[in-house]
């Protein structure tokens, strides 16, 4: 687990020093390691499915195996995540290799089984498979006390943090 968050939060670092042109000592350190070269996590060839790769870790999962070799496909919000959706596929499509194949962002509910099931009717119809399945996506909502949680927020929570994970698994 620390080395996976080592190795998001250096990705991040990269990203943001790569949008702004500097030179990054921490982009070589990974380039050294093999990343982009089917190295660490030999992903060249697989399909991934990230959900909510749109922003966050999400995003900085995407771009490390978009460098493997990787074919993507996103969940996100949509309405909520239209730009930040765009924009990942966007570095996505920069960090690509030859390889894989164009990405594709899925807006939709993941909270329910239905939408699940479409998500990967989709992504199984587009790219023949799923080998790689990250389930990112969370909700959560800021209560001061256990007594201010409304209800349909509790439900929410668990629809998206447990419920999606288990009908995406499946």
């Amino acid at each position: 687990m620390t080395l996976m968050l080592s190795m998001v939060t250096m990705v991040v670092e990269r990203m943001r020093r790569h949008r702004s042109g500097e030179v990054s000592r921490i982009g070589e350190k990974i380039e050294n390691r093999g990343v982009g070269n089917g190295g660490i996590m030999g992903d060249t060839g697989k399909v991934a499915l990230v959900t909510e790769g749109d922003s966050g870790i999400g995003r900085a999962v995407c771009y490390c195996f978009a460098r493997e070799g990787a074919t993507i496909a996103i969940t996100y919000v949509k309405g909520q995540e239209d730009k930040d959706a765009a924009d990942t596929i966007n570095i996505i499509n920069d960090a690509k290799t030859k390889d894989s194949k164009d990405p594709i962002a899925i807006p939709t509910d993941l909270g329910f089984d239905a939408n699940c099931k479409s998500v990967v009717d989709q992504v199984v119809g587009k790219y023949g498979c799923i080998d790689i399945l990250v389930n990112n996506a969370a909700e959560q909502y800021m209560c001061r006390t256990v007594e201010d949680i409304d209800e349909k927020w509790l439900d929410r929570v668990f629809r998206t943090n447990i419920y999606s994970y288990f009908f995406l698994t499946r």
